[in-house]
């Protein structure tokens, strides 16, 4: 391999990098129960579904785990049948399957991001223009997407469980117990705040290479 190729691509993996992590990390954030457990609590979900607040605790914490171990989602709530039915079951296999790819894509553009910055650490002006450019095009999306969340969530809610799912497999009636412990209100919120936690973190990594946009190279 020639000695300067590397060099050449690290600027584009860092721009790639930089932008996936910008992008997937806040939103896989929000799966932590801490923040489910405070919006299931502002919606009113242990009230709709009749049930104590620590019982909705434990199925959450349990469908959480369950997502990013591959687990099987059969909390039950008084230790006979699983709370989920068998549809919604195999349709939290489908999510888990999802945001499992989606974490593990996270960690490797992390590393690539890390691999990239430390190629490029004597060329400190195409580091620094790599990540403003990146940080830079995902705050425009994550604005626009916010947007769009706010005046049309429903369409878009809609849009993105018939790309990544398949038809008839994650709809489910009103009273059902998925719906009942996520609710579409709160699905609602985590996507405005999804988009705040990005643009957060574009503007700190924007801020980065802005600095370094500033900085003389080391010879």
């Amino acid at each position: 391999m020639p000695a300067g190729r590397p060099s050449r691509l690290a600027g584009p993996a860092l721009g790639i990098g930089a932008a996936l992590v910008i992008f997937l990390t806040g939103p896989l954030l929000l799966f932590h129960p801490l923040y489910v457990g405070s919006a299931q609590e502002q919606f009113g979900v242990a009230e709709s579904l009749g049930i104590p607040p620590s019982d909705v605790e434990r199925l959450t914490g349990s469908i959480l785990r369950d997502i990013f171990t591959g687990g099987s989602f059969e909390a039950s709530l008084d230790g006979t049948e699983p709370f989920l039915n068998a549809s919604e079951r195999s349709h939290m296999t489908d999510v888990s399957g999802l945001a499992r790819t989606l974490a593990a894509i996270d960690i490797l553009a992390l590393a690539l991001a890390i691999w990239a910055a430390w190629a490029l650490r004597r060329d400190r002006h195409r580091r620094g223009r790599a990540l403003v450019i990146a940080a830079s095009t995902v705050g425009v999306l994550a604005i626009l997407a916010s947007v769009a969340a706010t005046v049309a969530f429903e369409p878009l809610f809609i849009a993105f469980h018939g790309l990544f799912f398949a038809a008839g497999t994650w709809s489910f009636p009103p009273g059902s117990h998925l719906t009942g412990l996520f609710p579409e209100a709160l699905f609602s919120e985590a996507a405005i705040l999804a988009g705040a936690l990005i643009l957060v973190s574009a503007g700190a990594v924007a801020l980065v290479g802005f600095l370094g946009l500033r900085r003389p190279d080391r010879c």
